[in-house]
Order: C-alpha cells, then sequence, then structure tokens
C-alpha cells in the first residue's frame, strides 16, 4: 500500500514539471530584426594592429616583419601611438610636436618637479691650492757697510726671533772709530754746524741708529767696539756670518723678515680667470687648524699662464697677528664671487669706490693716490666688477637688470652642442614643451641663461629626462632627435657586401633644431656615407634635396681637396695634414665633414687615411659638387680605381684629366680611368657615374 502511494506521488510531481516547461516556452522563435540600409547605424571599427621595433619605437608597420634599421623582429603594440592611427593626425597637427601632456597623477608617479626661472646674482665657487710664503715687501737684508771684524755673536742660529734695535753682534772697526771722532770734534767746535750734521748722516747711513749717534755724543769718547742692532723686528731667515768673521764693505751679514703679514701663492686654472678679480676676499683653510678659517685679499694676478702647469699664479695678501701661519704650509682656498650681467664680478660694496692698482687693500670713496706707492687710483669697475651703469637693454625697465636669468643645473639636457630644457606651458592638464637655450657660464648649482628662456616661466627641473623618453618613444622631436620622424623619414639601410642603399627624405624642422642647413645636426641628414663601403646611392638625388656645405664653402673647399687629393698621390703625410688643417678652419663646416676631417687628422699612416677615410671625403665631395654643377666655374673630373677595393674600386675628383691615383700613390700612381667630367660649364648633362 505504501509503495504504491509513493509511486503515484512522483508520477504527479513529474507530470506537472513538464507541464509548467511547456507553458513558458515561446510558440515560435523570434524573427531577425532588419534593418534598413539607408538608416545607417554605425558600427565600431576595430583598431589598427601595428607592429613596431622595440629598439626603434619610431618604426611602425601594419604587419609582422623585420626593423629596416636593425633587422630585430617587430612586436604587437598594445598602444600604437597617434602618429600611426589616421583618425588622429588631423587633431595633432593642432598641437606643438614638441609638447607633452601629463595628468597630476603621472606628474607624480614621474616626481616630476618645475623650478620657476628667476633673476639673481648666483655665487660661483672658484677652489684653489697654494702654499703660504714671506711677504717680499716685508724681507730686509742686513750688510757691512764699513769694514768690520765681528767680535761676538748673539744670533747664532737660524729662526731667532729679534725685535727692532735689539742687539745682534759686537764689531770691531777702525773706520768706524775715524768716523766717531770726526762727530765728535765737529760737535765741540760747532754742535750746529754743517759739519756736525755731515757727520751724523755719515753715521746714519752706516746703519746706526739715532740713539747710538746721540749716546757717542753724550759719552764724548769713541769706542772699539760697538754693537750692531737689528733695524726691523722678525725672524732671522739667514746667517752668513761667524764669531771672528773680517767682512768687506757690501757683505751680506743677516736677512730678516717680518711674519706679521704672510703672501698666499695660489694657482688658478684658466677656467677660473673670468672670476677672479683684484681685491676679492679669499678664504683659506690649513692643515694645521682643523676647523679654521683665515681670510685675505687678492693682490696680484700674474699676467701670463704657466706653460707646464697651464695655470696662473694668484697672491693673495695674508693678515698673521699672532703668527699662527708658517710660511711653507698648504692652504686650500676658495673664492665666492657673485656675477652679473656681460661676466661682471657682482660687489656692491665696491660699486662707485676707488682702488689702488698695486695695493688694492687701498680703497677710497673718492678719487686721489695710494697711500702706500702714490699712484693713481681707479674705479672698480676698471678692475672687472660690476657697474650700475650696466643695462639690459630686452629690459630697460628691470630694476633687477643686471642680474642675470638663472636656472637649476638639473634642469638642463646636454647633447654636445645643444642645451635643451621643457618648460610648463599655462595649459590644463600640464603641457610640457622642449626648449633649446643657449647657456652662460655655470656659477655653482646653476646655469646663467644668455637666449631662450624669461623670467617667470616655470622649467622642469627634476624629471626631464622621463619627459624627453616620452617623446622620443612617440617619435617626436626630443633631445638626440631634433625633428619629428615618421614612417615614411627613417633611413633604411640595406647592408650588403657591395653597397649600401640609403632612402633619403628631407625632415621638417622643428622648434628643438634652430640650426640652418649649413651647420644643423647631422642626426637626421640627407646625404648618408658608409666608411666601410664603397660609395652611396645618395648622388641619386630628387628635387627636395640639399647639401650640407654652401656654395661659399664648397668653392673653398674644392682647392683645398684638390691639393690633399695630390698630397696623397705624392705620399706626403705630411702636407696632407696641413690641408685637413685649412679646410677645418673654414667658418661654420657641417659637423659631419668635421668628423670626417678629424678622423683623417687622426690617422696615424698614409694607408690608413686613405681607406676608408679619403674615399668617405670625397664621396661627400660628390655629392656637393653634382649639386652645384652648374654654378662652378673650374673643372671637376671624377675619376675612379677598379683596385683600392676588392671587386669594386674607389673614386675621387681631380681638377685634371691627367690621372694622379691618391689611393697607392707611386706604387700605382696612373691606376684608374677617367669617368666623368661632373661640372657643367663644359658638360651640361654632367652627373655622377658610379
Amino acid at each position: 500500500m505504501n509503495k504504491l502511494l509513493i509511486v503515484t506521488t512522483c508520477t504527479a510531481v513529474v507530470g506537472a514539471f513538464l507541464l509548467g516547461r511547456n507553458s513558458l516556452a515561446p510558440a515560435a522563435p523570434p524573427s531577425p530584426i532588419t534593418v534598413p540600409a539607408s538608416v545607417g547605424v554605425p558600427l565600431v571599427a576595430p583598431k589598427p594592429k601595428v607592429w613596431s621595433c622595440a629598439m626603434h619605437p619610431h618604426i611602425q608597420q601594419a604587419e609582422a616583419g623585420q626593423c629596416p634599421i636593425c633587422g630585430m623582429d617587430l612586436i604587437q603594440s598594445a598602444h600604437p601611438s597617434p602618429s600611426s592611427n589616421p583618425q588622429h593626425t588631423q587633431s595633432e597637427a593642432h598641437n606643438n610636436p614638441t609638447s607633452l601632456q601629463l595628468d597630476p597623477e603621472a606628474m607624480a608617479l614621474a616626481e616630476i618637479q618645475t623650478t620657476q626661472v628667476t633673476r639673481q646674482y648666483p655665487e660661483a665657487e672658484v677652489r684653489l691650492v697654494g702654499k703660504l710664503g714671506y711677504d717680499e715687501t716685508r724681507i730686509k737684508s742686513l750688510t757691512a757697510r764699513f769694514p768690520m771684524r765681528i767680535d761676538e755673536l748673539f744670533v747664532s742660529f737660524v729662526g731667532v726671533p729679534v725685535t727692532s734695535g735689539q742687539h745682534l753682534a759686537h764689531i770691531y772697526s777702525p773706520q768706524l772709530r775715524i768716523a766717531q771722532n770726526d762727530l765728535l770734534g765737529a760737535y765741540r767746535l760747532d754742535k750746529n754746524s754743517t759739519l756736525t750734521q755731515s757727520a751724523k748722516e755719515k753715521l746714519r747711513l752706516w746703519g746706526l741708529l739715532p740713539n747710538q749717534i746721540n749716546a757717542i755724543i753724550q759719552r764724548n769718547t769713541a769706542q772699539d767696539e760697538f754693537e750692531l742692532k737689528a733695524p726691523i723686528s722678525g725672524v732671522v731667515v739667514q746667517k752668513n756670518i761667524n764669531n771672528g768673521d773680517y767682512l768687506k764693505t757690501g757683505q751680506s751679514l743677516f736677512t730678516i723678515v717680518d711674519l706679521h703679514n704672510l703672501w698666499l701663492s695660489l694657482e688658478a686654472f684658466e677656467s677660473d680667470l673670468a672670476w677672479l678679480r683684484l681685491g676679492q676676499p679669499v678664504r683659506f683653510s690649513v692643515d694645521a687648524y682643523p676647523g679654521e678659517t683665515f681670510n685675505g685679499n687678492i693682490t696680484f694676478i700674474h699676467p701670463e699662464v704657466d706653460a707646464s702647469t697651464r695655470t696662473v699664479s694668484i697672491r693673495v695678501n695674508v693678515p698673521n697677528p699672532h703668527k699662527k701661519l708658517k710660511p711653507g704650509m698648504f692652504a686650500n682656498a676658495v673664492v665666492r664671487p657673485k656675477i652679473a650681467l656681460a661676466g661682471k664680478v657682482y660687489a656692491p660694496e665696491l660699486i662707485g669706490k676707488w682702488i689702488s692698482p698695486m695695493h688694492p687693500e687701498i680703497i677710497k670713496d673718492e678719487p686721489g693716490q695710494c697711500d702706500i706707492c702714490g699712484m693713481d687710483l681707479v674705479p672698480a669697475e676698471a678692475l672687472g666688477y660690476y657697474s650700475a651703469n650696466i643695462v639690459d637693454p630686452t629690459h630697460p625697465n628691470d630694476t633687477h637688470q643686471s642680474a642675470p636669468l638663472v636656472i637649476p643645473a638639473s634642469a638642463i639636457l646636454h647633447t654636445g652642442k645643444r642645451a635643451i630644457v621643457y618648460v610648463q606651458t599655462k595649459n590644463s592638464p600640464p603641457t610640457f614643451e622642449g626648449r633649446q637655450i643657449i647657456l652662460g657660464p655655470r656659477a655653482g648649482d646653476v646655469y646663467i641663461v644668455n637666449h631662450g628662456l624669461n623670467a617667470g616661466e616655470h622649467i622642469v627641473s627634476h624629471g626631464a629626462f622621463k619627459i624627453d623618453s616620452a617623446l622620443q618613444i612617440q617619435a617626436k622631436p626630443s633631445m638626440m632627435n631634433p625633428v619629428a620622424r615618421t614612417q615614411s623619414q627613417v633611413q633604411t639601410h640595406v647592408n650588403n657586401d657591395t653597397h649600401t642603399h640609403t632612402i633619403n627624405t628631407q625632415p621638417s624642422p622643428s622648434v628643438l633644431d634652430h640650426s640652418s642647413h649649413n651647420h644643423s645636426s647631422n642626426d637626421h641628414s640627407t646625404n648618408h656615407y658608409d666608411a666601410n663601403n664603397n660609395s652611396s646611392d645618395s648622388h641619386k638625388q630628387g628635387p627636395n634635396h640639399q647639401s650640407e656645405v654652401s656654395l661659399t664653402q664648397l668653392e673653398y673647399l674644392l682647392p683645398l681637396y684638390f691639393e690633399l687629393q695630390m698630397a696623397l698621390a705624392n705620399d706626403e703625410l705630411a702636407l696632407a695634414k696641413k690641408y685637413l688643417n685649412s679646410a677645418l678652419a673654414i667658418p661654420q663646416l657641417p659637423q659631419r665633414l668635421s668628423t670626417i676631417i678629424n678622423a683623417m687628422l687622426a690617422s696615424p699612416t698614409l694607408n690608413d687615411l686613405r681607406l676608408p677615410h679619403f674615399e668617405t671625403l670625397s664621396n661627400y665631395m660628390m655629392q656637393a659638387v653634382n649639386l652645384y654643377r652648374a654654378q662652378l666655374q673650374l673643372s671637376v673630373y671624377q675619376m675612379y680605381c677598379p683596385m683600392a677595393y676588392p671587386n669594386r674600386g674607389a673614386n675621387w675628383l681631380q681638377q685634371t684629366p691627367d690621372i694622379q691615383n691618391p689611393y697607392f700613390g707611386h706604387a700605382m700612381l696612373k691606376c684608374g680611368q677617367n669617368k666623368a667630367l661632373l661640372t657643367t660649364s663644359q658638360n651640361p648633362q654632367g652627373e655622377v657615374v658610379l
């Protein structure tokens, strides 16, 4: 009975479940919704896939492959740069190509810090080393002014301190006794007579002190022995006599030096001379007194540079009232001048003052003469100090116009030729713009800015390299790449055994590149040469090709090149380098050409100079000649030597058709062939033939 009840219950539950399921199911599947074509519902297009090079992020392609520069496999970029997406081209064209926007969170993450550009007198720090010595104006030599004999010597060794009037020795001199009798005889006759005054003057000139002369008169008798006394206070630094010596007139006895004032002789490098002036205060220390500093003033700057040390001697007057300082001590000194405009040294305490050029410690408020030597005083401005009359024409109403613009040294990105800073604009979110500036000298932790910034602007003082790196990744102008690069502007080098192909495009200038094509950065030059390969297809130029050298420069370069070619043909290395030095002196020479010439000058042998450097120079010159062939008024022949490199040879230029081979010289002087006349004055269809 129970089993029947359980079976009946389960059957009812299953039936109810199946009935409910059928009642909830739709009667028919929903028909698809069709949208008329005229409605035009926009569909979201998938983001394009971009493949880029890890080493050269500006290389971006639509499919996988290899980098045309380094050959590495391209990787898919998760965040393609805006330049690769045509939808962003129009909006990005309105933006500064050298700017980068960061939100506050990104700035905090990158630790970007900014500093305001201000006008101030920066304090430079010039560190010098030197040694203390005698003040040469305080050295006194005591000599025999009449014949004498040393009977008793009181100063028997060097280094004894003496005071003025202290006895040094007992002497005997017959001539001195005669002079004493002459004085006494004249005095007895008439103490005010001319004869008496002459006798006194004779003894004074012999070195007797006034009190010694008066003692002779009071004693009224001449003495056989006499005391020799010190004329000044100081230290005996030299002794040339001993007991019992007989001395002649003019023979040296002692040398005495007053050590209350010393000279500190310092050595300054040439680069430090711009900040050193007469009268400047100097602080120094010596090892004998750790933690203690001493003061002095510059009194002399030597007019010549020492050829062996390449330094200039600086003399400092040092007071030594307590005689703590000893001659011969080594000293570490520092001068901290403040810098004004035009490289002047700013010393507010000397504005309007007059200084003695011979004794700079003599300073007066008005013109006059030096109290020591009597020379006319000169204004402080004549010694290189800042004058209140200096006016900055760009800021005539600025009350601090004499103070230069300064920025922290950490804000500057140096490329070797240019200095770049990143300026924060007033846009929100903060936008940082790269700007090339012209720097003045460095003063401590700051640089003086001569051009490119204005007071009040904010620049990145910490994190500038991170901003520059971000711009490089986006293929925007940056520190090392002053022009923007896109895929069509990449120089693609496909090297093989025989030649190098170069795809050249003319880059567009940017605010980071302020130089003309005559002396611009060569990172994106339209000319390409490989020192290890014979030639370049770069002579096949399109209509937009421009040469690095101007026509005027080429007209100076060609005669020197021809002389260089003949020197190599004659195996004369010294003469070849002479003409290379002359070429290097041409103004505004392109850096790439300067690099080639410097490499040739550094070559130790003729063979090193010839290959590959002379061939590289020849290819460079051929391209320039081909560009200006219609304007050149001299004949230029293209020559070819098939033996210069195995299986391919090398080219060079000559002014005459007679072959003079520069690659082998006298060994194979006539090896080669005349391939073409390049200048159109005689060959209107002239082109480089390779």
